[in-house]
């Protein structure tokens, strides 16, 4: 690139720099990090709070003692007279009295006022009727005005960001008139003597070092009527009075380095004392504030000419950290203010934008890369490998060739995550590279967190287990996976792969398993009554009646009807779709024991509901608990129990249904899955084949309960049910 061209884009880009530093400090742009950088220098260079000035303040134990503000004028004159007996030096009244009241009480505090000589008064401050700017001001009564010693304004502005940082010490006044001194100046000068030299401020105000909210001396007023205070607290004492209780509308927001919130009379000390120690800063004029900022930027764009890229960097860092330093300095030194924030701007764009510009040094590396590229795929269609310049070219080539191989990539990627079966690959020291989403989903992990480990990490960390001949994974959670094996070649720079796809037959083991328990069931439980039935009616010599034949040829049909009628529910239950209604438990227990009645009769038995006076309502099908019910009662009954209980509350915010008995208990082989579907096979008593206890489980999952089973032998059987409740209204 020619070298006057490459000198006109550096002169563009400091014009385009500093004009973007103009621009905020012109706009006001970053006054908000420059007024907590001021706030920062003027915290360093502020004096403590002076032992001269004494603050009396309307607390609020003066307002409980003495009662609401604004108290009566004699109050106030009796106030006056108190500090000037103890010898104050002057005192600073932050009450505006511009409105009289009663003639006696305001006579009272104008001779309070007078007998001391040292009293200054605050002016009110309006805005100027009949004009769009300046102030009107309104002085306090005459008979007040008269005894003062001094009168001023005592005005606040916050800055932009909220906190007041800055004090106007004049204030222009209505067309003709002078300005409106500042009352603690007003009273300084009257007090101390003139000062030799007190800057305006300009129209921003002086910003001012305030000490940190309670460093000045304080007193309540109530304490000094009351006689409270010695003498030596005030004697000598420059005497700030005004309200510090809350509501009283006198606390303003101030920078948090000076504590957040401070009262007008605190405000106050810190002017006058400001006044006596010097403790001003003056805004250096923008026109010199941007040539700071000029001056500092140079260096920066100096440097891009003659230094290496990092020394730039260090360069731009050492400038804005000049900047800070130079900004803290002006102030210890001449009390002025110069903002930084503008410069660092500048010098924090300035880098990025020259950096762009040095993207043409690149060409050479871009065009060797675009030929290493172009190694993999040297099919490089017409028009991907023109250009204006070099650059064009390279950036053309390469541009194709990234999209190549990046669509590649993505198509790889896209097919891997796609797979339907989890997909794990492996390095060839059997250390996790790539899992796909169905794995990770699979796992419930991050890739992040399984990357390098090994198989048997894996399998640590996750629970699961490998058949003998490694075919088959087992997972906690009971998940069976086949294992497809499959080793990718070394390719160039890609070294050799193992791939391991895990294939979910959890579902398809579980209907195997099922349809072989589902065949013992017909081959064994719907067989066996039916061929009781046939020797039944085969046998005619044998010797009972004809009456107790039939009836056991009827024992054995209804067992295989309930047989029947068990196996359809179970099959129907996962498929069909609940009738779900707001029921009380109670009324379908209540239902429940109805039904058994006959049953329980006929066996010399007893059914019991258990329910509270208050209704426990749940939302379920009705029907296909209130089927829950009878199976548990039913094979209460049909199993020797003399007593069935049903119990009806509540625990840990969830319905609770328990069906209990003192019967003969299930069989100790039931009892450890006694809710198996055709678990169970009696040999010696009656039984049943589980799929009663199937379908409660089932159902009671169904409506997201839980179902616990107690059972002891000769003890009876207890089934818990939790089902959620809903509220009763």
């Amino acid at each position: 690139m020619p070298k006057t061209r490459l000198f006109f884009e550096w002169l563009a880009i400091l014009l385009l720099t500093v004009a973007v530093a103009a621009w905020a400090l012109l706009s006001g742009a970053t006054s908000r990090v420059d007024a907590a950088l001021l706030d920062r220098a003027l915290v360093i260079d502020a004096s403590a709070a002076s032992d001269e000035i004494l603050l009396v303040t309307v607390d609020e134990g003066s307002l409980a003692a003495e009662g609401q503000w604004p108290w009566d004028r004699r109050k106030v004159a009796a106030l006056v007279d108190r500090i000037h007996a103890a010898g104050a030096r002057a005192q600073l009244l932050d009450v505006l009295y511009t409105e009289p009241s009663d003639e006696e009480a305001d006579r009272a505090l104008a001779n309070s006022i007078r007998r001391s000589g040292k009293v200054a008064l605050p002016l009110g401050i309006t805005p100027a009727v009949n004009r769009t700017e300046g102030t009107d001001v309104v002085p306090p009564i005459p008979i007040l005005a008269e005894a003062a010693l001094a009168t001023g304004h005592v005005g606040i502005s916050p800055d932009g960001d909220g906190p007041v940082r800055r004090v106007a010490l004049d204030l222009p006044g209505s067309t003709g008139q002078p300005a409106v001194k500042h009352l603690a100046l007003a009273l300084h000068q009257k007090v101390e003597g003139p000062l030799a030299s007190v800057a305006s401020g300009g129209a921003n105000g002086l910003a001012m070092q305030l000490r940190p909210v309670g460093s000045y001396r304080m007193v309540s007023a109530a304490a000094v009527l009351a006689g409270e205070v010695p003498e030596s607290f005030i004697t000598g004492k420059v005497v700030v009075m005004g309200a510090t209780a809350q509501g009283l509308g006198d606390l303003f927001p101030v920078p948090s380095t000076a504590g957040s919130v401070m009262s007008g009379a605190e405000l106050l000390a810190n002017v006058y004392q400001n006044l006596s120690d010097g403790g001003f800063v003056e805004d250096l004029p923008q026109s010199a504030s941007l040539l700071l900022t000029v001056l500092l930027l140079l260096p920066l764009f100096i440097a891009f000419w003659a230094l290496r890229p990092l020394w730039c960097v260090i360069i731009a860092t050492l400038l804005v950290l000049a900047a800070l330093l130079f900004s803290l300095a002006l102030v210890l030194a001449t009390h002025r203010w110069f903002p930084p924030a503008p410069a660092i701007v500048g010098l924090v764009i300035a880098y990025p934008l020259w950096g762009w510009r040095r993207l043409a040094a690149i060409n050479q590396y871009l065009m060797s890369k675009a030929d290493v590229l172009a190694r993999v795929d040297t099919a490089i269609p017409k028009g991907h490998d023109e250009g204006f310049d070099s650059v064009a070219r390279a950036v053309n080539r390469l541009d194709f060739l990234v999209d190549e191989i990046s669509q590649r990539r993505e198509f790889l990627l896209r097919v891997v995550e796609s797979t339907p079966d989890a997909l794990c690959v492996f390095d060839m020291a059997g250390r996790l590279m790539i899992m796909n989403q169905r794995a990770r989903a699979t796992l419930g992990a991050r890739a992040a967190d399984c990357e390098g480990l090994t198989a048997a990490e894996l399998l640590a960390r996750f629970g699961g287990t490998l058949s003998a001949d490694g075919s088959e994974l087992v997972l906690a959670n009971g998940s069976i996976f086949v294992i497809t094996r499959s080793t990718g070649r070394e390719q160039g720079q890609w070294p050799a792969i193992h791939l391991a796809m895990f294939t979910d037959v959890t579902a398809q083991r579980r209907a195997e398993t099922e349809r072989r328990h589902a065949l013992e069931f017909l081959s064994h439980d719907m067989r066996s009554p039916q061929v009781a039935i046939m020797g039944l009616t085969a046998d005619r010599t044998h010797e009972e009646s004809e009456e107790a034949r039939l009836a056991r040829i009827r024992d054995h049909a209804r067992r295989t009807l309930e047989l029947a009628d068990n196996f359809i529910e179970l099959a129907r239950m996962a498929e069909a779709q609940l009738d779900i209604e707001e029921i009380d438990l109670g009324t379908l227990a209540e239902e429940a024991a109805d039904r058994a009645y006959p049953l329980a009769r006929e066996r010399n038995a007893q059914v019991e509901v258990i329910a509270p006076e208050d209704p426990v309502f749940v939302t379920v099908d009705g029907q296909l608990l209130s089927r829950v019910l009878d199976n548990l009662i039913g094979n209460a009954l049909k199993y020797g129990a003399s007593k069935v209980t049903i119990g009806i509350g509540e625990h840990d915010g969830r319905a609770r249904l328990e069906v209990g008995d003192n019967g003969p208990g299930l069989p100790e082989e039931r009892r450890a899955d006694p809710f198996a579907r055709f678990g169970f096979r009696s040999t010696g008593r009656k039984g049943g084949s589980g799929l009663g206890l199937a379908f409660v489980a089932g159902a009671v999952e169904r409506h997201g309960g839980t179902i616990l089973c107690q059972s002891q032998s000769g003890a009876g059987t207890r089934f818990v049910i939790d089902l959620p409740r809903v509220s009763a209204g």
